[in-house]
């Protein structure tokens, strides 16, 4: 597969190296497209066995899929440092030390949450009856946790050499087991059955990527312990990216909490919303921002990364005018799939031009997230994200408490903030670039 791996050299024409960042994208979003549709497949299955099993889901697969998010920037530090080594720092070591790290740390937050998945589970809102289903649910998946997150660091292994192929194929397998697992083990064992089988499915991935990267010899051979001083440069780029990361679940509960108190309809209404947003615009930007840490090179004053930027400018426009499009087309014409409601349906129509919108500047903002990481403007990316969660939820507030927030207005108000953000972006990665030109 290796001559699938698309290569960038200064003779690469902008026409050739924008279809070698398309070519990039398009696996990497199907990936990680497919690895969130799968729980939708656990969801399904569970849900042939017990309505009570499948509610319990929620807050179950909520709370690991939250805690594995708050690792991500493990992941995200681990491409950018493998795109630029410090000084110094052999990509080998590198790779090393982010597999130890990635392991531990994921031990270490799945053996806290298989520990404390009673209080847990509640606070995700788990009612008495559900309580003995999502603790089978998430203490397997806990324990199992650093499976995923040891995957998360071999995919960002391939994707620093511009290979989207391989992550892409690994989930194809880990749908395949998953499938199959779901399929012996639901109907028996519910939700236990469901985590063993994703579960499972995360052990054949990570075993597909490690046998490619190994064939590659791009697999740390051996794993070196690493001291407290080698997490530094991790540090450097994990500790921002940390932050931005929990600017951006924070905004995600604080839309999640306004739209439950609305009502039922305009509640179950913003969970088709959220969908929309997460299946055609969070999870399409974030392989653009993957794209800018692997393709930009690692001198800013290389006349190649002014070149390489504007390319990836065009794709990100295109990008995100199909996101816009998709989410269109899913809330106009797929609502039939999510509900038949028909006050569910009128609170989504009422709310889509404004989740199209930010479907929209999610694409482009991730994006411009990837240039900035390149760049080092990491405090600037905190205060960004900051700035945006702040306004996003005073105004969400006040508004609540003058009783005039609908679904609509929310999703409006986080347009407008990120609409701002992704203005003041803009302007930094264009001052970066321009202080830099050679």
């Amino acid at each position: 597969m290796d001559f699938m791996r698309p290569q960038v050299s200064p003779a690469v024409s902008s026409v050739r190296l924008f279809w070698k960042i398309v070519a990039f994208v398009l696996p990497s979003y199907t990936f990680v497209l497919m690895g969130t549709l799968m729980s939708a497949v656990d969801k399904a299955f569970i849900g042939q066995v017990s309505s009570v099993q499948l509610a319990s889901l929620g807050p179950a697969a909520g709370s690991y899929d939250m805690s594995a998010f708050s690792l991500s920037f493990l992941a995200q530090a681990t491409l950018s440092l493998l795109a630029a080594p410090p000084q110094g720092l052999k990509r080998e070591v590198l790779r090393s030390h982010a597999v130890v790290f990635a392991a531990l740390a994921g031990a270490l937050l799945g053996t806290c949450l298989a520990v404390f998945a009673v209080p847990v589970v509640r606070a995700f809102g788990a009612s008495e009856e559900m309580v003995p289903h999502a603790l089978a649910y998430l203490r397997v998946r806990a324990l199992c946790m650093f499976l995923g997150r040891t995957r998360d660091i071999a995919n960002q292994f391939c994707l620093a050499e511009k290979d989207a192929i391989t992550p892409f194929l690994s989930t194809l397998v880990a749908v395949v087991v998953n499938v199959t697992g779901d399929l012996l083990l639901c109907e028996r064992f519910g939700t236990l059955g469901a985590a063993v089988a994703t579960d499972a499915a995360s052990a054949a991935a990570l075993g597909f990527v490690v046998t490619r990267l190994r064939h590659r010899s791009l697999w740390p051979r051996p794993v070196r312990a690493p001291t407290r001083e080698d997490f530094a440069p991790f540090a450097e780029y994990a500790g921002p990216i940390f932050l931005n990361n929990l600017s951006k679940m924070a905004a995600i509960m604080l839309m999640a909490a306004f739209a439950t108190r609305m009502g039922t309809s305009p509640g179950a209404a913003h969970q088709i919303c959220i969908a929309a947003w997460l299946l055609c615009g969070f999870t399409l930007g974030m392989p653009l921002s993957w794209a800018a840490r692997a393709f930009l090179p690692a001198n800013m004053q290389d006349g190649e990364y002014h070149r390489t930027a504007r390319v990836l400018f065009a794709v990100t426009a295109a990008a995100s005018a199909v996101g816009a499009g998709l989410a269109h087309a899913l809330l106009r014409f797929g609502l039939g799939l999510f509900t038949r409601d028909p006050l569910v349906k009128m609170a989504v129509a009422e709310a889509a031009p404004s989740v199209v919108l930010n479907v929209l500047l999610c694409v482009y903002y991730q994006s411009m997230e990837g240039i900035m990481i390149t760049q080092k403007r990491l405090h600037a990316l905190v205060r960004l994200g900051a700035s945006l969660t702040a306004i996003f939820c005073v105004s969400s507030f006040v508004l609540y408490e003058w009783g005039s927030l609908t679904l609509p207005l929310l999703w409006a108000t986080l347009s407008a903030g990120v609409l701002g953000i992704c203005t003041a972006t803009t302007m930094i990665v264009v001052d970066g670039l321009r202080k830099s030109r050679p």
